[in-house]
């Protein structure tokens, strides 16, 4: 928050709390679609990739937040952290569109948008 010249405030309602951010943290890595797989999440995970569509070629890059590999050492699932206070249905299908492009390009078996706040998983 220094870095970024945030002042902290002790209530969430009134800008951004050190306190808050730390319980939405706890939260959301106490979900146990998350706990489990914590030992083995890599953060910050490379996606490139191309799809074929009839307009031609997509090319499809990003960044994961997360990412957990399986024993054969292919990609199982892919985390994405929101941590949106109050999301609407136009940008919560943004999300499912941009974790699906990932879940193609990798071939994932699992995907979870998981939204920070109201602690809530959504299997994409």
């Amino acid at each position: 928050m220094a870095q970024l010249s945030i002042a902290p405030s002790d209530r969430a309602s009134d800008g951004m709390s050190p306190d808050e951010l730390g319980r939405t943290i706890v939260r959301t890595l106490s979900i146990p679609e998350i706990s489990g797989l914590r030992s083995r999440l890599i953060p910050e995970h490379t996606i490139c990739g191309s799809e074929a569509t009839d307009d031609g070629e997509v090319i499809v890059s990003g960044i994961a937040d997360a990412v957990a590999y399986d024993a054969e050492g292919h990609i199982e699932v892919i985390v994405d952290w929101k941590s949106d206070v109050d999301i609407d249905a136009k940008r919560l299908n943004s999300y499912r569109g941009q974790l699906n492009a990932y879940v193609r390009q990798t071939g994932a078996r699992n995907a979870f948008l998981v939204l920070m706040t109201t602690g809530t998983v959504m299997a994409v």
